[in-house]
């Protein structure tokens, strides 16, 4: 069974989706087959059934994440490879926030019914955030950080809130089966079904949460991290031209380019080039998901000055400060500016760099110095020689301040200022 890729729009209106991924060869036998082992509970044997339930639970649970993790990153179809991104402890680690639960009834609720109803409901409705941040982090301790769980719900917003409301209908749906089927066959049967069942919705909701997480990943500046590097793993035919070029595409950042030309190939009957599809296909879903300062570094770094100057603009046209983490790619967009004369978007640019840039005084001088000349060609000589002048009171000594004062007092001398 294919399965169909979702439109990336809220999960309520995904489902068919997540039926269509559910119902994969695949992860279908997986469920079941951890079902059909269930039966290896009821072996009369002291603790044998404890073991063979927390292993088949440990399974089950490792399955989950790795869905989960699969579909945060944009894979919309099973692979049962058992990621070794995800330990076999994390059914454990999950448990986390159901032991603090325990807890809060063991000591908190004789004292204080109240208290402990209020901290149960939180704890509760802060799960699905739990298990979202420890996908990622692996670390009880930075799963349960209150902050990071709040700032979850806050950036999800009604995704958040609807995801919420889905985990309690499907964790209705096991409880409305365990009641119909209760007494009603075999106990092994019973036991098989209703493991399915726990399963298949646990899969289900990890499944959803992970399209969440998708969906969401610039509000939540979630960065995919299952990328396949190509770098160094070609089997391309040297022989082969058209392999050869769509192969320097993708080592050169350039799947929509590739793409095109593989597209072209195939409608001429190639059909040798799924694997370099795939590559250029993955370099896409990722590049999709990329948070617009990752993408603003990624333009810049491959030199499309063009792109990155129209993703900065839409910005700062919205009343946005749009910047790469590093003043070197920082500094390569505003000379580009510069040498096209754009000298409006170089001041634009230059503003506020002092606060963003603090670790690089130097950085901060250069372009300061370089906006105060523009304003003086630009007849402005009293904003440059103020801006100048700040420029000397704020860096002297901190940096290298000595064209700017050059500057400065030939500007003096000439009583342009």
């Amino acid at each position: 069974m294919t399965t169909s890729v979702p439109n990336d729009r809220r999960f309520i209106f995904e489902m068919p989706f997540f039926i269509n991924y559910m119902g994969s060869n695949k992860l279908f036998f997986l469920i079941t087959a951890l079902a059909g082992a269930s039966i290896l509970e009821l072996i009369p044997i002291p603790f044998v059934g404890y073991l063979v339930a927390i292993m088949l639970f440990l399974a089950a649970y490792k399955v989950a994440f790795e869905v989960m993790l699969d579909v945060a990153d944009g894979h919309f179809s099973f692979e049962d490879k058992y990621s070794l991104g995800v330990s076999d402890t994390i059914g454990f680690k999950a448990m986390a926030l159901p032991l603090i639960q325990i807890l809060i009834v063991i000591f908190v609720g004789r004292s204080n019914p109240s208290l402990s109803i209020a901290l149960l409901i939180l704890t509760f409705f802060l799960t699905p955030a739990y298990l979202m941040l420890l996908s990622q982090t692996d670390h009880v301790i930075s799963a349960l950080n209150p902050i990071d769980l709040i700032e979850i719900v806050k950036r999800l917003g009604l995704d958040y809130w609807l995801l919420f409301a889905f985990l309690v209908v499907t964790g209705g749906i096991h409880l409305f089966v365990d009641y119909l089927i209760v007494d009603s066959f075999p106990l092994w049967v019973e036991n098989m079904v209703l493991s399915f069942v726990l399963y298949y919705l646990l899969v289900f909701n990890f499944l959803v949460m992970g399209y969440v997480l998708y969906h969401n990943s610039d509000e939540l500046d979630y960065t995919p991290h299952d990328v396949e590097d190509t770098r160094g793993k070609s089997s391309i035919d040297d022989n082969d031209p058209i392999k050869r070029r769509i192969e320097e595409l993708i080592e050169n950042k350039d799947p929509k380019g590739a793409m095109a030309i593989i597209k072209d190939m195939q409608k001429e009957g190639r059909n040798d080039l799924d694997a370099l599809a795939h590559q250029a296909q993955n370099i896409l879903t990722v590049s999709s998901r990329l948070s617009p300062k990752e993408k603003l570094t990624q333009l810049i770094q491959q030199r499309d000055m063009v792109e990155a100057l129209a993703l900065w603009k839409t910005y700062q046209q919205d009343g946005h400060s749009l910047r790469p983490d590093e003043a070197e790619d920082m500094a390569s967009l505003i000379s580009y500016c510069n040498d096209k004369h754009q000298f409006a978007q170089v001041i634009q640019m230059v503003k506020g760099l002092d606060k963003h840039y603090a670790h690089a005084p130097q950085f901060v001088v250069d372009q300061f110095y370089l906006s105060a000349k523009i304003l003086y060609q630009n007849k402005k000589p009293k904003q440059a020689g103020k801006l100048l002048q700040s420029i000397i009171t704020k860096y002297d000594g901190k940096a290298n301040v000595s064209a700017v004062v050059s500057y400065l007092k030939g500007l003096q001398k000439m009583g342009k200022i």
